[in-house]
């Protein structure tokens, strides 16, 4: 099972800390990459920081795109259909 999927097993997470600080003190490439994992996954965390999307004021007609959300990543592309 993932500890994604149990993330109330905290034996099982503890375990995962724990491997993964030995490997990142035996191999200097491997801590490399983990501490450049946990800067990028710090700033996309759920719950860190808030988005509350509204739309009000009337109604929309036409070719309206409304985009809500947050964290996007990528490129978003909007095309009309004719």
């Amino acid at each position: 099972m993932a500890l994604g999927h149990a993330p109330g097993e905290v034996a099982r997470a503890h375990e995962l800390s724990t491997a993964l600080a030995v490997r990142a003190a035996l191999d200097p490439d491997f801590r490399a990459e983990l501490v450049r994992w946990q800067e990028q996954a710090r700033s996309v965390r759920t719950g860190e920081g808030a988005v509350n999307n509204s739309i009000s004021g009337g109604t929309f007609h036409g070719s309206v795109s409304i985009v809500q959300g947050r964290d996007f990543s990528g490129g978003l592309e909007f095309r009309r259909s004719e």
